[in-house]
């Protein structure tokens, strides 16, 4: 551990050298100091990649919770970020990203290292933010060799499960779950499903239909929602699809062609700065009969449906109707799904 912790701190003076005023005078203000601690692991990958241990342990941890925000300072999760630098260099096929990125801050006050991060990786903020949770998945990173993924590296010691997973033989019956309060993304954190594919699913197509909260508890912030799927083809990633801004609070996703991979990914994440717990989401999921062989992605809002106005009403009827969070079951109706759903309001 000496080595990397050598390393670890001589890059803290590093970072004192470009920015003395957010890393020594507004330390205890800054936002930034998960990105303090997060390039520091970084480099240590640089500087001793052999280091092997550390790296698996971090990342096994980001995998136990993944619904953590990425601004969350914890006393681990914040070293365990160090995956969304991993996934910036990835985007930019090498290191001096990293560097530019200290360079631009130099001197400066006032930035954020998520903006920082994503405009360096040439990606923007919501599409690195999204292929970075993709990218977790499988923990398919640059130089790191291989981490395992969400499923393998599933919750131990009685933790939460880090991921839902759904087989394609059981759709037929449809099945639905509701985010806890424990789970749900927090600004900037995940959410994630694993749809498996494979002969069930030969002839068949994937529908998922999404409702997102339209207000973090406590009425702190109304989330900006985004949301991604990524195909598994012989364990790798293979093609995406990215939505980076959910016009709707439910909308539906369509899968076709999943015989012909291990399965798909879909990742939600709420692209908002509030603090505490994360607002909820439900899906449910079903099959349908599809002709489509090759592999596509699409997704529509279910605007217009009954099943929507309720949780698009205006702050102020929520809060007549219900002063405190507040969890229902809603009747079937014309939309697609025919299993009730759940409905999510929060007090604003």
């Amino acid at each position: 551990r000496r080595p990397t912790l050598a390393a670890h701190e001589l890059f803290h003076a590093v970072q004192r050298a470009y920015a003395w005023d957010e890393v020594v005078q507004g330390f205890t203000a800054s936002t930034n100091l998960w990105f303090l601690e997060a390039s520091a692991v970084y480099e240590e990958t640089w500087v001793f990649p052999e280091r092997r241990q550390l790296i698996e342990e971090r990342a096994a941890r980001w995998a136990a919770a993944p619904w953590l925000g990425l601004r969350e300072t914890n006393g681990a999760h914040e070293y365990d970020s160090f995956l969304f630098l991993l996934a910036a260099e990835g985007a930019r096929a090498g290191a001096d990203w990293h560097r530019q990125l200290w360079e631009s801050v130099a001197g400066r006050t006032g930035w954020d290292a998520v903006a920082e991060v994503g405009a360096a990786s040439g990606e923007g903020t919501r599409v690195l933010v999204l292929e970075s949770f993709l990218r977790a998945a499988e923990m398919e990173f640059p130089r790191v060799g291989d981490l395992g993924g969400l499923r393998e590296l599933d919750s131990a010691d009685g933790a939460l499960p880090n991921h839902d997973a759904v087989l394609f033989r059981d759709l037929p019956q449809e099945r639905a779950r509701v985010s806890q309060a424990e789970d749900a993304p927090r600004s900037f954190g995940a959410g994630y499903v694993w749809f498996e594919g494979g002969a069930d699913a030969e002839g068949r197509a994937l529908v998922v239909d999404v409702l997102l909260d339209a207000y973090s508890p406590g009425g702190s912030a109304r989330p900006d929602w985004a949301f991604a799927l990524v195909a598994v083809r012989d364990g790798l990633l293979a093609e995406r699809y990215l939505v980076e801004d959910v016009s709707t609070l439910e909308t539906r996703v369509e899968v076709e062609g999943l015989a012909g991979v291990d399965g798909a990914w879909m990742v939600v994440t709420p692209l908002t700065e509030f603090d505490g717990l994360g607002p909820r989401w439900a899906w449910s999921a079903r099959s349908a009969p599809s002709s489509v062989d090759s592999l596509s992605f699409s997704h529509e809002p279910l605007a217009g449906c009954a099943c929507s106005s309720a949780v698009t009403a205006p702050p102020r009827v929520v809060l007549l109707l219900l002063p405190v969070l507040v969890l229902r079951r809603r009747r079937p109706d014309r939309c697609a799904s025919t299993r009730p759903r759940w409905l999510l309001f929060v007090q604003e």
